[in-house]
């Protein structure tokens, strides 16, 4: 008994500190006052505590989070990988600026789910990637597959009401590939009264948010309800700090800029029949930069020797070519028919000429690529998105109607007709040097070496500029080679169309 006065003790003073916390107080006067506190049902969640969604009655267990439109506001997501990524568990790929291979590189767009790659993206529980997409990148013997798809090209966040995310086997009953999990992105109604927001943001790197939605509801019993959103993001060449020197560089071709658009219209006839209307446009053109330069052989020497070494060869200690010799059977043919003849080099060792079809002897000689043979080899890249413009573009328009005629225990049946309509194509543009032969073009040149003045002479006449160094002479280089990267004449598409069906009964 003891014991049990003490705890009760224990819990009033526990009690009584809480109130005096809560209370207001006034060293004028020798009483409290509490504040008046109001509690409040969470329309949004049900007595378990899981948060309500259009899509809560398909679920079949599993991990389930629910990204909320307040989440969304009140942390300004400007895209919805943003908000996901947030999630623990949920990893992206993605080439870490806004363009790339779009549609051809799943590891450009990949999304996974506790490491598991086989995820569906649902919009309002209707699927979105498309199962026959190029985007495959990898399969099992069950025929499941990773997606690829680009979150961020889906739809425009103002049209995001929540974001649904299911993890693991629960979500399989949308089928064998979504054993890792569903994405559902649940668009914006219109509410009961009519509301407009404008929302403008600006930051570093030139880069611009605007956006505005109205939404509200129509007609003498307010039955009528509609959402509409435009808006646009765009950005200039983003900022990075190397890794290894610490200096700061600009990523060229990083910049980018997309434009959206999304109607709901929906009519309540009443509590179990209802119209949906939703119509989603999203368009971009994103930079390609295709990889970050290393600064530590970002400058004018080191470009020489590096655009060299890989479009025309090594040289020696003499600036003289090196032969490659790497051929070795005397009189041997390839399959396309060409012939090599031996000689004996200077040093007594032998060696081997190429014969073209004519007979005319043709040297090789060694030229690197890739980092490891040709440090900072990756900085040639820049020329793609800083001096051509390489780009990718996109381009979404998608419609969805559904009628839905009964809703039994919360589930629905309806009938839905779709139409998915992407396309998307990319620009990389380059140009080392306009010699069709610059190896051989050197050597004739200078057969035994050329002196620093002549070797520097020459990569300048004949090979493309350092990007970082004279504009002017950069400009000029790729008037000379053809101009940017041109605008596509032709796309690649992904259509996802059909007429859906489902009739719900709740039995018991």
């Amino acid at each position: 008994m003891k014991k049990r006065y003490t705890a009760a003790a224990a819990m009033m003073m526990v009690l009584g500190m809480c109130a005096s916390a809560s209370a207001a107080f006034d060293e004028n006067l020798n009483d409290y006052t509490l504040d008046t506190m109001v509690v409040e049902a969470d329309a949004i969640k049900n007595k378990f505590g899981d948060t309500i969604t259009e899509q809560s009655y398909y679920r079949t267990g599993g991990d389930v989070k629910v990204i909320t439109r307040e989440e969304i506001e009140k942390r300004h997501y400007t895209d919805l990988t943003e908000a996901i990524k947030r999630i623990p568990g949920v990893t992206f790929q993605n080439p870490g600026y806004r363009g790339g291979e779009y549609g051809y590189q799943f590891y450009n767009n990949g999304v996974s789910i506790n490491g598991d790659t086989r995820v569906i993206i649902l919009v309002d529980g209707r699927r979105v990637d498309n199962a026959a997409s190029t985007r495959i990148g990898s399969s099992t013997t069950s025929g499941s597959k990773a997606t690829g798809v680009n979150l961020d090209q889906v739809t425009n966040m103002e049209n995001v009401d929540k974001i649904e995310v299911i993890k693991g086997p629960g979500a399989s009953v949308y089928g064998s590939d979504a054993l890792g999990g569903v994405i559902n992105i649940i668009t914006r109604k219109g509410g009961q009264t009519n509301t407009g927001s404008i929302d403008l943001a600006t930051g570093s790197w030139d880069k611009h948010k605007y956006a505005l939605s109205y939404s509200g509801s129509a007609g003498n019993d307010n039955s009528w309800h509609y959402f509409i959103s435009a808006n646009r993001d765009m950005s200039g060449d983003t900022k990075y700090k190397d890794g290894t020197v610490g200096d700061t560089g600009t990523l060229g071709g990083s910049n980018w800029k997309e434009d959206g658009v999304n109607v709901r219209i929906d009519k309540d006839f009443n509590d179990k029949q209802s119209l949906k209307v939703w119509y989603n446009f999203k368009q971009g053109r994103d930079g390609y930069p295709i990889a970050t330069p290393n600064m530590k052989y970002y400058n004018q020497k080191d470009w020489d020797d590096i655009i060299f070494k890989a479009t025309v060869g090594k040289l020696d200690a003499n600036n003289k070519l090196i032969w490659d010799g790497k051929y070795k059977e005397k009189g041997r043919r390839d399959p396309a028919g060409t012939r090599y003849e031996e000689y004996t080099k200077t040093d007594g060792t032998k060696g081997y000429y190429v014969l073209d079809a004519s007979g005319n002897k043709i040297k090789t000689f060694t030229k690197l690529s890739g980092d490891a043979k040709n440090p900072g080899y990756h900085n040639l890249y820049a020329l793609d998105g800083k001096a051509y413009g390489s780009f990718s573009k996109f381009k979404n328009n998608d419609w969805d109607i559904q009628y839905t005629f009964d809703k039994d225990n919360g589930m629905e049946s309806f009938i839905r007709v779709y139409d998915q309509n992407h396309r998307y194509a990319h620009r990389d543009k380059y140009k080392w040097t306009l010699l069709s032969d610059p190896s051989n073009t050197y050597n004739d040149l200078f057969p035994t070496g050329a002196t620093s003045d002549q070797l520097a002479q020459w990569i300048k006449d004949n090979l493309a500029p350092f990007p970082g160094g004279d504009q002017a002479a950069l400009k000029e280089w790729v008037e000379k080679t053809g101009g940017v990267a041109s605008e596509p004449t032709s796309w690649h598409e992904e259509k996802n169309r059909g007429v859906q069906l489902q009739y719900a009964k709740s039995i018991g």
